[in-house]
């Protein structure tokens, strides 16, 4: 199962999967892509603290699959 905390968030997002995750990408609400991350893990961490007050989303890549979840930062 997939769980990320804390949501609203004004610095870290942890995300914890079952499976491993592969790779991270972060974009905005324009789709403009903020930040890519490769993880190679079931734990990963974002550092949202030096990004603008928005509503990001999360894409998570493991084995073959895509899930994409919303965040939003406040300061």
């Amino acid at each position: 199962s997939l769980i990320y905390w804390p949501n609203p968030t004004s610095s870290i997002v942890n995300i914890s999967y079952s499976k491993t995750i592969s790779q991270l990408s972060v974009t905005n609400i324009l789709g403009q892509q903020v930040l890519s991350k490769d993880v190679n893990s079931t734990e990963a961490q974002i550092d949202f603290s030096g990004m603008a007050e928005a509503t990001y989303f999360i894409k998570i890549f493991s084995e073959g699959m895509e899930k994409v979840v919303k965040v939003i930062k406040i300061d």
